[in-house]
């Protein structure tokens, strides 16, 4: 019986059932309504923030305790007690800014010796030619010491490298370092004299966060020696920077110079070391001498010297300098907290370094397995996988290896030559270009820097994929320094081989690019590439490094007679060595035709004329070598025109 409502009761009426049924449906009813008003959640009485004294609180929700927990134990957001530690232990200088750019950008008037005596330490830096006192192109580089002494080393945008030095507060000019280019020149300008100077950079990084210092902690040298000997003070101390005055006893100049020390083990010793003339030394002892052994570094007017001296010959003076350059903010460790190397292999030298996945510094005996035939140190260098890589060894008795590891097979060791060995090179290849690459880059890293150049674990910054584009790779990458490796099958790569390398942009774009900047590249074949991008030029394309065996054994092949030509008493033949263009033989041919033709890519770009001898008579005949490889013979000077029978053609061209 549904509820309804009576109001019409009287004091007698009497209460029957159907009264108190209606009741108990009402009071069912009035709950309903009461359940369903309690859970309306829509403020059915329209009741304000104002009215319950809410005004002013906003309506967020709040974190909850769990999200708080977890806030705190996020180690992405939070410096761990291990990291601020480690950063504290690395160098108190810095050679560029926090993004990695250099630290001082010197143009429009700003003098760079003022910037030296202001900042008074080592530093990357930047200059243009709006500049005072810097080079006369725009270029980067490095001075390393303090506001009285140090070393300025430049390299501008067309690749020329400059050098400048202070001591004592007296500036010298800046002197133009040789480049290969420079060399070349010279070849053109002097007939049959090859004058080759060819730098290279070995670039090996270290990315271990290293314990032991090789600097002071202003970024000066560590080693300050005004009395006694270098032998003395640098015996014991492990890889060390360090200057010494002419007052010191076994100094090998009659100035102050600077340098660097590498230590296998106590008692033996390696390194570098440059007076403030440009003056510069190799040096080693070993644990049973008493003193330093100095061998000086042939310099560009060194060189020049010799080959004016050797008129037809091929002068080449070859050093080496291993450059290694710190960068204390890696990780991964490259030796022993003292500077000594991490390991010492006495068993198998493949074995031991396959235990080893990054760069490593290690030392071995003569008597292991797979070593070269002296005991020495040296530096180990892989992929990922452990199936590519590369080994230096520097031994005890003053000679330098290297071997690579190629898909799981090992090489055998090349001997790298000393400036003895490669002048008995150019003593029995008359004529020929024998490069052997030298320079001394001594720069030194000795600050914590924030931005890497490899990863966490030692390996490569930049991974270049096959879908890439290398150099659009690179670029994207932006403001820094840092290592790569690609498989060589991406666009633009330097090579088909898988290659690694390095690579250094100081300038952006307002789309993040790198805009200036160089990249360095060797693929598991052991061949070396560079490249170098400017804004406003553009990559320059890649340019590999030529060494002595791209030289030696380069094949004679028959030049291809024309116009009833033949050969004399010997054939004419012609190989391409290097950038040059060889012709030897002896052909019978008139003279204002083409007589044959060699390949264009081995002809002069611009062609040549020069002069041959005759057969038959005493007399000479111009030879012109076109462009397009053609060779023909014009006008005659004989003592007995009608005696001449052929011609004797043994020439060496340059090709541009």
């Amino acid at each position: 019986m549904a509820y309804e409502e009576k109001t019409d009761w009287l004091p007698d009426d009497p209460i029957n059932e159907d009264d108190v049924n209606r009741w108990e449906k009402g009071i069912k009813d009035a709950h309903k309504d009461l359940a369903a008003h309690k859970n309306d959640m829509n403020n059915p009485h329209k009741t304000t923030k104002a009215q319950i004294g809410l005004g002013n609180v906003d309506n967020v929700q709040q974190a909850a305790k769990k999200d708080f927990d977890q806030h705190n134990q996020d180690l992405d957001r939070h410096v761990t007690k291990e990291e601020r530690q480690k950063w504290d232990n690395g160098q108190l200088t810095k050679l560029t800014d926090d993004s990695g750019k250099y630290l001082a950008e010197i143009q429009d008037g700003l003098d760079f010796h003022q910037v030296v005596d202001k900042l008074n330490q080592s530093f990357f830096f930047y200059t243009n030619n709006t500049g005072v006192n810097t080079p006369p192109l725009s270029s980067r580089g490095l001075y390393i010491g303090v506001k009285s002494d140090g070393e300025a080393l430049a390299m501008d945008y067309e690749g020329g490298t400059w050098r400048k030095t202070l001591k004592a507060s007296v500036w010298t000019d800046w002197v133009q370092l040789e480049t290969s280019e420079g060399a070349q020149k010279k070849v053109d300008t002097h007939a049959k004299q090859t004058d080759t100077h060819v730098t290279k950079a070995d670039k090996d990084r270290w990315n271990a966060g290293q314990l032991f210092k090789i600097t002071a902690d202003n970024g000066t040298q560590k080693i300050n020696l005004t009395s006694g000997s270098f032998y003395d003070s640098l015996k014991d101390v492990g890889s060390v920077t360090f200057y010494g005055t002419n007052a010191v006893s076994d100094n090998p100049s009659d100035t102050s110079l600077r340098g660097m020390q590498l230590v296998g083990q106590p008692g033996i010793g390696n390194g570098y070391a440059v007076d403030v003339k440009g003056n510069a030394w190799w040096f080693y002892y070993n644990s049973n001498q008493t003193a330093i052994n100095w061998y000086p570094i042939e310099s560009v007017a060194g060189a020049q010297s010799k080959v004016d001296a050797h008129a037809n010959k091929t002068d080449v003076h070859v050093t080496r300098s291993d450059k290694d350059k710190w960068n204390n903010a890696q990780l991964n460790k490259i030796s022993n907290d003292d500077g000594q190397p991490l390991f010492n292999v006495t068993t198998d030298l493949h074995a031991e370094l396959l235990k080893y996945p990054s760069l490593t510094y290690f030392s071995y005996e003569k008597t292991a397995a797979n070593t070269p035939p002296a005991g020495g140190r040296g530096f180990w260098t892989c992929s990922v996988g452990k199936s590519y890589g590369h080994v230096l060894a520097m031994t005890n008795d003053n000679r330098t290896f290297r071997k690579s590891l190629a898909n799981n097979i090992w090489s055998d060791w090349i001997e790298l030559d000393s400036t003895e060995a490669a002048q008995k090179l150019i003593d029995a290849h008359a004529n020929m270009k024998d490069i052997h690459v030298t320079q001394a880059d001594k720069n030194m890293w000795n600050g914590a820097q924030l931005s890497k150049i490899t990863s966490d674990n030692g390996s490569y910054l930049l991974a270049i994929g096959d879908e890439d584009n290398f150099l659009e790779k690179i670029v994207k990458n932006g403001r820094a320094f840092g290592t790569f490796y690609s498989t060589g099958k991406a666009a633009n790569s330097p090579s088909n081989a898988s290659t690694r390398g390095m690579f250094h942009f100081t300038s952006l774009d307002s789309e993040g690019k790198g805009t200036f900047g160089y990249v360095i590249a060797v693929d598991y074949k052991n061949n070396m590439f560079t490249n170098y991008l400017d804004l406003n030029l553009g990559w320059q394309g890649w340019r590999r490094i030529v060494t002595e065996l791209d030289t030696e054994n380069v094949p004679w092949i028959n030049v291809p007679y024309k116009n009833g030509a033949k050969s004399g008493d010997r054939p004419l033949q012609y190989r391409k060595v290097g950038n040059t263009l060889h012709l030897n033989g002896h052909v019978l041919t008139d003279r204002e035709v083409v007589f044959g033709s060699v390949p264009s890519s081995c002809a002069p770009a611009k062609g040549v004329v020069t002069m041959v001898a005759a057969s038959g008579t005493t007399g000479y005949s111009k030879i012109i070598i076109y462009s397009n490889g053609d060779l023909k013979l014009t006008g005659i000077m004989a003592n007995i025109e009608n005696n001449v029978n052929g011609y004797y053609i043994d020439l060496v061209v340059a090709l541009t």
